[in-house]
């Protein structure tokens, strides 16, 4: 019987472990403010993408390729403003920033912008 205890109780500890380390993944994957740095091409939303509801150029960073492509919206800042705008051009860069969604788009905030060689 007393064994039996100690079983369900050393059951209920490791449920409870499992279940708060399962819970601090989740928030720091759900992180907002977790810096990520992604690698792809800056094209103009208005120029190049040719975007309907942009009506001044907006740099955009495209990851991935054909069906797999995401695009991410980077948010004009000093780093941006510093970077420039690539109107018709296709620049291969890293961005290094933070990611959040807004309006039904991903939005990247710069601290970095560096050119790559593609």
């Amino acid at each position: 019987m007393e064994s039996t205890q100690r079983r369900l109780k050393y059951l209920a500890a490791t449920v409870v472990v499992v279940a708060a380390l399962a819970a601090g993944a989740a928030a720091s994957a759900a992180d907002p403010s977790a810096v990520v740095t992604l690698a792809g091409d800056i094209v103009c939303g208005k120029c190049t993408l040719e975007l309907p509801d942009l009506d001044h150029c907006q740099n955009v960073l495209l990851v991935g390729e054909g069906a797999q492509r995401q695009q991410y919206w980077i948010v004009g800042n000093a780093v941006n403003d510093e970077f420039g705008d690539v109107c018709t051009a296709r620049r291969p860069v890293s961005v290094t920033g933070t990611v959040r969604s807004q309006d039904g788009k991903e939005w990247i905030v710069p601290s970095r912008i560096e050119p790559r060689t593609p």
